[in-house]
């Protein structure tokens, strides 16, 4: 019979999946499950793609986002260090990755919203270009 230590050993490495789309002069990225040590590399890997291919504002949407180490935080920061006017964060209030944010004092150093809704209505809208008559 393996003791506990061997079956953490066993275990699959957390879920954790990113789904990016197109809104409103933006993209978002929602992430899902957690993050840590494991994925924190492809998180950081997919903010900085955005970041690179598209230059344009990225809301960072971690509602779904049941867990957050500090190598996930990093993933962020580092997004925040490429782009730090354009990135935004969407932390709900409720939960532990809001809570990870305020101990850390990171809540203070991005752009956190509650919703992807208030994020979105916060970058500047192109004015829409009226075809030649």
């Amino acid at each position: 019979m393996a003791d506990r230590s061997e079956r953490a050993e066993q275990s699959d490495p957390p879920a954790c999946a990113f789904v990016t789309e197109h809104a409103l002069g933006a993209e978002v990225l929602r992430v899902f499950g957690e993050v840590d040590l494991s994925n924190a590399a492809d998180l950081k890997a997919a903010v900085l793609k955005i970041v690179a291919d598209c230059g344009q504002d990225i809301v960072i949407d971690l509602t779904a986002c049941d867990y957050m180490d500090s190598s996930g935080l990093g993933a962020l920061v580092a997004a925040r260090r490429a782009n730090p006017e354009q990135v935004r964060l969407v932390v709900p209030r409720r939960g532990a990755i809001h809570r990870i944010f305020e101990i850390t004092g990171l809540s203070r150093q991005f752009r956190v919203f509650e919703t992807v809704a208030e994020a979105l209505a916060t970058i500047p809208q192109m004015p829409a270009v009226k075809p030649p008559a």
